[in-house]
């Protein structure tokens, strides 16, 4: 098999490689240039449509019907993302194989038996007659992009792709991408501990207990779920008018994604005479799911609730597959069915044993109305309203939070799940019933259970509501989740915004770098010298640089720097096995700290005096964090062997760490590494100005390769900036000077 992987990867890289060498270096293009490659005439609207430009390329539609701005919004996307989109459609289809080659048949067929698109025919037929006719309107607009843009992206040339028209079902598909399940990512190590170790159930417990994953021994296997799925965080936060500045609400959110090029969001405001809202787009989805209107800001983050699970249960059907791949033979694969949804322990991602028949039970092969319940916002003006819409919406799980220009707040679970207990018993179920029935409970109707004292999800009697990924509260946590993040990110945003709150304290929030979990790591371990006995002299840079660390994680800190090259040192010391699998569920400091206090001094004495002196070297090798810690997004043809260097763009210092509110993933130890993944998009609003509302992604606007705004807003991102989305007339014509029409057929 690794000879095989080998081979494989080997063809996609000497092919991508080759039809990198054919399209050339991608063209520069001004925002004269992009404007002009929109496909004005002819368009699918009944009416002109002006669409105002900023000069960073975000777009102001201003539609004279509802039906005419969603096909506005269907060209716009299209010019703007059409290669994303594109791939984005191919991933859910399991189809990425055709256009990077045999590399990604593994990946094909683990999306094939996930299955997620499953529930997508009966969403179409159960759509809101106003939902639909906003989904046809929009795919439309995408099509009239499709056929018409010239030249097309320098993606479409080395990926080996053409015009293809889209539909409502493709567009729900990628809703469902979006909603894949965290807990995923955690079952392919989980399932090899199972299957090794005797003391199973006792591990689950702890497992459980921990609110993550973290294996006693063992490299876990590699999660099956690259970029840009899998993985899905956030900070939210909305402040009562009681508790602002201004007398009116305020919101923040903060989005944590894989970190790439084109970023996974753009921006986009409108206005018609039934609604107006600025705020954030996923390409290819025509809805805000973050941003504000005059009467309504909305925002939200990854409830991690237990939508799935896995299941013992009897194989009903078997399909036979085939998948294409480019430049390779193809594959053939069997897709094995239960009545609870497909068997996923086949898939070589996940090292099951074919024997084995697990199945996946998941709430999005279930059919849902997420879309309804968001495209309402912007007409609404009641925070109770709002909350009940978003109701009815499944995958992705989500907490959202909802403010009112009246100065009210709300928040809501926005899932639905089947009423079983949780946790279960054991990582693989048993029990398949509560996965068929019929009355399954919605987020909402967890949050009736809680307490009327415990957390109120309305009018909150403190005027703050804050959430990280963390457990909503314990009731609730029990009902919905019990693989949750920690809770340092929701702790630290509720101290920072303990006052006082204007739109200037959340936007400084947002990039908060303090790590508590890592804080107490340091201290521990300076604990720990004293305790081994170490000499302080011996060692004096390295722990003077740790003893004066405060615990933010600031590119110029030397004191973090400090303290991942010692935490990475005496990682190493607790053994190789719990090194990997402690590294790989990212928990660190929770392995780290009561291992410092439960180990003998005679242990710990040589462990410590190795680790400081490693530290040492990276101390005189690095001047701080951010020279070890690199900021680097870029395009996926970077990844490719030698020529992908084209397509690179320079790595900078990076602030943050896994666990603080300016999130950025990052390894441990002396090695130079860019982060992954973490925040990639920031948006603050307040009520109090319709004007107020100010965004910025970490990469920038257009999807085109060469375009002046392809990566513009990076700057931007590093210094803490944002960009001005007005709402008001006036203000609108003035941040946004281009002017672009489209004009109807007639």
């Amino acid at each position: 098999m690794r000879v095989t992987r080998a081979v494989r990867f080997a063809f996609s890289a000497f092919g991508l490689g080759c039809a990198l060498l054919r399209a050339g270096r991608p063209q520069g293009r001004s925002l004269a240039d992009r404007l002009g490659d929109l496909p004005l005439v002819e368009a699918p609207v009944a009416r002109p449509v002006r669409v105002r430009w900023s000069g960073r390329q975000i777009p102001f539609i201003e539609a004279a019907d509802d039906d005419d701005l969603a096909a506005a919004l269907g060209i716009v996307h299209i010019h703007l993302r059409w290669a994303q989109m594109e791939a984005m459609r191919r991933l859910v289809q399991g189809r990425m194989a055709e256009l990077v080659g045999p590399a990604a048949l593994e990946l094909d067929e683990t999306v094939r038996r996930f299955d997620l698109a499953a529930a997508v025919p009966e969403m179409v037929a159960a759509l809101p007659a106003d939902t639909l006719r906003w989904l046809e309107r929009f795919v439309a607009g995408l099509n009239h992009a499709v056929a018409r843009i010239d030249p097309l992206p320098v993606e479409f040339a080395v990926l080996g792709l053409g015009r293809a028209p889209w539909s409502v079902a493709d567009v729900l598909a990628l809703g469902r991408l979006a909603g894949v399940d965290f807990a995923w990512t955690l079952w392919p190590a989980l399932l090899a501990a199972r299957r090794r170790l005797a003391d199973w159930p006792a591990l689950w417990r702890d497992v459980v207990a921990a609110g993550t994953a973290p294996l006693p021994s063992g490299r876990p296997p590699a999660s099956p779920w690259p970029s840009p799925v899998g993985r899905a965080g956030s900070n939210v936060a909305a402040v009562a008018g009681g508790r602002s500045a201004s007398g009116a609400a305020l919101l923040a959110n903060d989005t944590h994604l894989p970190v790439g090029l084109p970023n996974p969001w753009i921006l986009v405001g409108f206005r018609t005479p039934s609604q107006a809202a600025v705020g954030q787009m996923v390409p290819g989805l025509p809805v805000l799911a973050v941003g504000r209107s005059d009467r309504l800001a909305w925002g939200a983050a990854n409830l991690q609730s237990a939508n799935s699970a896995l299941l013992h249960t009897e194989v009903a059907a078997v399909e036979r597959l085939a998948l294409r791949a480019r430049w390779w033979p193809g594959h053939r694969m069997a897709l094995r069915r239960t009545a609870v949804g497909p068997v996923v322990s086949d898939s070589p991602a996940f090292a099951g044993r074919l024997g084995e028949a697990l199945a996946l039970a998941w709430t999005g092969h279930r059919a849902s109305d997420e879309l309804s319940g968001w495209l309402a916002l912007p007409r609404l003006a009641d925070v109770e309203e709002a909350t009940a819409g978003l109701a009815r919406g499944n995958v992705p799980p989500l907490a959202v939070c909802v403010a009112g220009a009246d100065g009210r707040i709300a928040g809501l679970a926005a899932t639905q799940m089947p009423r079983r207990p949780l946790p279960p018993a054991d990582l693989v179920e048993e029990d398949a019933a509560p996965w068929l029935a019929t009355d399954w409970m919605s987020g909402a109707d967890a949050d009736a259970d809680v307490d009327a004292d415990v957390d109120a999800r309305l009018d909150p009697a403190d005027g703050l509501l804050v959430f990280a990924n963390n457990r909503l509260d314990r009731a609730t946590g029990c009902a919905l989740a019990y693989l949750v993040s920690t809770d340092d990110r929701a702790v630290r945003l509720g101290q920072l915004l303990a006052d006082t709150v204007d739109q200037a304290t959340l936007e400084a929030a947002q990039r908060d770098v303090f790590g508590a979990s890592e804080h107490a790591l340091a201290q521990a371990m300076l604990a720990a010298v004293a305790r081994a006995g170490i000499a302080p002299a011996r060692h004096s840079a390295v722990l003077d640089a740790l003893a004066a660390w405060d615990g933010s994680f600031a590119a110029g800190s030397l004191g973090a720097l400090a303290h991942v090259a010692v935490a990475g040192a005496v990682l190493d010391a607790v053994g190789p096995h719990h090194a990997a699998a402690y590294r790989a569920v990212r928990r660190v400091p929770h392995l780290l700290v009561p291992w410092l206090a439960e180990t003998d001094a005679a242990v710990l004495r040589p462990a410590l005096d190795r680790a400081l002196r490693s530290a040492a070297r990276t101390l005189a090798r690095h001047r701080d964090w951010g020279t070890l810690h690199r900021l680097a997004p870029n395009h996926p043809f970077a990844r490719v062997p030698l020529l992908g260097r084209r397509f690179a763009l320079p790595d900078r210092p990076a602030e943050g760490s896994l666990d603080t509110l300016n999130q950025t993933s990052h390894a441990y130890g002396r090695r130079r590494h860019g982060t992954f993944y973490g925040a990639v998009s920031r948006f603050s609003c307040d009520l109090a100005d319709p004007d107020s509302a100010r965004a910025v992604l970490l990469g920038g606007q257009d999807g085109w390769l060469g375009s002046s705004t392809f990566a513009d807003q990076i700057d931007l991102w590093t210094a803490g900036g944002s960009i001005a989305l007005p709402l008001t007339p006036a203000a609108v014509a003035a941040a946004h000077p281009h002017e672009t029409v489209i004009m109807p057929d007639s």
